[in-house]
């Protein structure tokens, strides 16, 4: 570990703990230069500095997606048809869908890129369900059908793809050993 980012180490436990660093509070303010972004204070690199310190956090309770499309409607009757989600809120100019605990807000912006356009950048997200084999027979009994069947992956999911009418891509998976 550098000297520098022991200090820093020490400071962020020392702050976690209540206290007060030796010499006074610790702050870090980021600069971006060509090339470069470090700590202001103490010219490190973001790599050096600690990946966690023993600060709580805030716990996340719920995962929504974001998704520009050009079709709002098309978009919107994908989910509700073939993968059971209803339509929750309808404010202007979006459409918010709603499975479970899952939720899907899908703005008008049809002047935006196009989901084929941004090649492996169209994945938005990964539903982790209790049986990946039973969901993807009901999205077949609905009359849409997968790019591919479920499969055992290496990290211990079995997943399958799915591929929303505008090219947005999202996995399905449960999880078979941890």
């Amino acid at each position: 570990m550098s000297h520098f980012r022991a200090k820093i180490v020490a400071a962020a436990r020392v702050e976690a703990s209540g206290g007060t660093p030796k010499g006074g509070a610790l702050r870090l303010g980021w600069t971006r230069t060509p090339g470069q972004t470090q700590a202001v204070s103490h010219g490190l690199c973001p790599s050096e500095l600690p990946l966690a310190t023993s600060m709580p956090m805030s716990s996340i309770v719920q995962n929504h997606h974001v998704l520009a499309v050009h079709d709002l409607r098309a978009c919107a009757r994908f989910f509700v048809d073939y993968l059971g989600f209803r339509i929750v809120n309808e404010p202007p100019g979006w459409i918010f869908v709603q499975k479970d605990r899952c939720m899907i807000m899908m703005g008008d912006c049809r002047d935006a890129l196009h989901p084929t356009a941004i090649g492996d950048h169209n994945y938005f997200g990964y539903l982790v369900v209790d049986d990946a084999d039973a969901y993807y027979a009901e999205i077949r009994a609905r009359g849409h059908e997968p790019a591919s069947a479920p499969v055992d992956k290496p990290w211990g999911m079995r997943e399958f793809p799915l591929r929303t009418p505008e090219g947005h891509r999202l996995m399905v998976g449960e999880i078979v050993s941890t």
